[in-house]
């Protein structure tokens, strides 16, 4: 792979992880007050979108970024 591949392929893993992060964002703000409001539903779903952030920071780790 040359340099510029490298790069390529870093950015656009790079702006999956953003896009990712941007969801999870949105989903926190709707689902947040209803969570708080002790619907269950929502409490998961906001369980879901933490642990997939998690789970992107230690593949991003892990890959070196």
């Amino acid at each position: 792979m040359s340099v510029l591949e490298g790069i390529t392929a870093e950015a656009a893993r790079g702006t999956v992880m953003a896009e990712h992060l941007l969801i999870c964002r949105d989903i926190g703000r709707v689902f947040g007050p209803k969570a708080l409001a002790g619907d269950p539903r929502a409490v998961e779903i906001i369980h879901q979108a933490a642990e997939h952030v998690r789970r992107l920071g230690i593949k991003q780790t892990d890959q070196g970024g």
